[in-house]
């Protein structure tokens, strides 16, 4: 009876330390961890000032016509270095099965019906122009950087087909202060034709 109780009582206490290790190896699991790699931890803010327009959406616009009337310029006034990005998508009417279609193209500087002069620091990399310059960082507090500096349909690709047709371009400009971070809008520019 003795030896029973004993028995009892250290199956007890091993089931209990098994509970416990069970518990610590589950919380171990959850707990967050921060590893600090470095004696600076950065804190900061983005923040950049815009400029630039378009032309007065007025009928007809033809082939060719300069659709930026002043320069789309980003100053950086952001206390971090920064990432920056820009999708450029545009309406173009092509033929799909015979039939003519309008279309929602993201400009690549590749068969496009329009024409970008834009800073040569941004590459494309699908659907978005990336700013390539030191690494893809930007430094803080680094002053203008311009954009986009013309824009216009192709007329050596734009056919009569455009003819009384409306037209959209929109040029998104993100941003974000790290690789691991989601990119945030920073502005956008639309011009419509109708």
């Amino acid at each position: 009876m003795k030896n029973k109780a004993i028995l009892t009582s250290l199956y007890t206490l091993g089931f209990a330390l098994l509970a416990l290790v069970t518990v610590a190896i589950t919380y171990g699991w959850l707990s967050k961890e921060i590893t600090v790699t470095s004696n600076t931890i950065q804190i900061g803010e983005i923040s950049y000032d815009k400029s630039g327009s378009w032309i007065l959406a007025t009928n007809p616009i033809v082939p060719g016509t300069e659709l930026i009337a002043e320069s789309i310029v980003l100053t950086n006034t952001s206390s971090i270095t920064t990432q920056l990005r820009m999708s450029i998508v545009y309406t173009k009417y092509d033929y799909v099965n015979e039939v003519l279609a309008e279309i929602d193209e993201t400009y690549s500087g590749t068969n496009d019906h329009i024409v970008v002069s834009m800073n040569e620091n941004f590459d494309y990399d699908a659907l978005y122009w990336y700013y390539t310059s030191v690494d893809y960082h930007i430094p803080a507090n680094s002053g203008a950087i311009t954009i986009i500096s013309s824009l216009y349909y192709d007329g050596d690709l734009v056919s009569i087909d455009y003819a009384n047709k409306p037209v959209t371009i929109t040029i998104t400009l993100q941003a974000k202060q790290a690789d691991n971070v989601y990119w945030s809008d920073l502005t956008t520019y639309v011009f419509e034709l109708d």
